[in-house]
């Protein structure tokens, strides 16, 4: 039991020393958590949505909900998955190339596994703020109610924590290189947003080209947070990528970092 204790203590120790770097710039995360969902909302939800709603177009793209509202869920997710890409990447980069201070953190009684956990609970923190702000700002625009936001809250913050876990084990395998971010966020990322169903639904993406939607974690958290289908496959996948994520990680952190 102690020893248990003893080994999350150094857990905590791992997120205590990334929390500097968040006290130092929590106000602009905190506003911009905030500033840019609405700036999405208010330019796609009330701007194309005006070309949208009460028309035809209303009844096929939203199914009969305001567009501004089908929107809502999907910018819970997309926010939380952006927040993921840029925390899972910048510390795992800085700690093995830049300053190094992962392999001076192992060189305590810290481990290379509660270095990796750490890690991804702190990420995991970083995106419930980032959520949070982005449910205000849907709250305060929106007339979703706050049982359905709350729950699109929590898809989104699966979501997002499972690709974090996966992009963390995929970063320190490519920490040597420079490219990981640029492949990530002008490859990767924008194919994934489109194909997510997140600002169209699903069903409108050509039969050939859904398939490829299918092995991508922000498909199901949208899916999940709109409520589309069954939720226990969407939920199904992200609980497996979280589990998968995160043991590769640790796995990775130790084969890396053990000396």
């Amino acid at each position: 039991m102690r020893s248990g204790a003893v080994w999350w203590r150094g857990v905590y120790l791992v997120m205590e020393g990334s929390a500097p770097r968040y006290r130092g710039n929590w106000r602009i995360c905190l506003v911009s958590g905030f500033v840019h969902p609405t700036l999405l909302l208010l330019a796609l939800g009330l701007g194309v949505g005006g070309l949208l709603d009460g028309g035809e177009q209303e009844q096929r793209i939203g199914g009969g909900v305001p567009y501004l509202e089908y929107l809502a869920p999907a910018i819970l997710v997309v926010g939380a998955v952006q927040t993921a890409a840029g925390e899972a990447i910048h510390p795992i980069m800085t700690g093995l190339n830049g300053e190094r201070t992962y392999h001076a953190t192992v060189s305590t009684p810290i481990t290379p596994a509660q270095l990796a956990v750490g890690h991804v609970l702190w990420v995991a923190a970083r995106i419930a703020v980032t959520t949070l702000c982005t449910c205000l700002a849907v709250l305060v625009l929106t007339a979703v109610p706050p049982g359905p936001v709350l729950g699109a809250a929590l898809a989104a913050f699966l979501c997002g924590t499972a690709f974090a876990t996966a992009l963390s084990a995929l970063t320190v395998v490519m920490a040597e290189g420079t490219g990981l971010i640029q492949l990530v966020t002008r490859v990767l990322s924008p194919p994934m947003v489109l194909l997510s169903g997140a600002f169209f639904p699903f069903g409108l993406l050509p039969a050939w080209l859904q398939p490829a939607a299918w092995a991508l974690p922000l498909w199901h958290g949208v899916a999940l947070a709109r409520g589309d289908g069954g939720a226990l496959p969407h939920l199904g996948y992200l609980l497996a990528l979280l589990t998968a994520g995160t043991a590769l990680t640790v796995t990775r952190f130790r084969r890396r970092l053990t000396v």
